[in-house]
């Protein structure tokens, strides 16, 4: 039976003896590794059995290695359904330091990872890494862009806000 020596991981980690979301989420991504955790994104991004369970795990742990590959997929592959998957897992694991890749993202020349890499930024406001008026910046900025996929992640971010905040234009 192969164990886990938590010790080893406590000192890679250098945690001592904090606990927490965080240093879970750390220890799971030591468990795993990068090849686990690549094939936890390949899984969700092929719809193979299990890809809702590796999904939860990365929306949990936020690894940067999961974001990256995310990422990269986005960048450099040839099929626009992969790419669009990979902004949809990206977005969906997303903390602060995915921001500047959603530049590069709004102008892609995929409409749907425009789309999905431009909701992000809700994603990023409800996780407590944007604050309000940074989002204002973005969802004006986004209404205004050339990008039909854009445009419409911004109206339907500021539609949800409008809501929230009871104006009928809340920017």
């Amino acid at each position: 039976m192969t164990t886990v020596n938590w010790a080893a991981i406590s000192r890679a980690l250098g945690v001592g003896s904090a606990c927490g979301s965080e240093v879970a989420a750390q220890a799971i991504e030591q468990i795993i590794r990068r090849t686990g955790i690549e094939d936890a994104v390949e899984c969700f991004i092929e719809a193979r059995e299990g890809y809702s369970a590796a999904q939860s795990v990365l929306q949990f742990i936020h690894s940067p290695i999961a974001m990256e590959y995310c990422y990269s997929i986005v960048r450099s592959s040839a099929a626009d359904e992969r790419r669009k998957l990979a902004a949809i897992l990206l977005r969906d694991i997303a903390d602060d330091r995915v921001l500047p890749w959603i530049a590069d993202m709004k102008e892609d020349r995929s409409e749907d990872v425009q789309f999905w890499g431009f909701l992000t930024h809700e994603v990023l406001y409800d996780r407590g890494h944007l604050d309000l008026t940074q989002l204002e910046g973005h969802i004006k900025e986004g209404l205004d862009h050339r990008s039909p996929g854009v445009r419409q992640a911004a109206r339907q971010i500021n539609s949800r806000f409008c809501a929230v905040l009871d104006q009928p234009d809340a920017i």
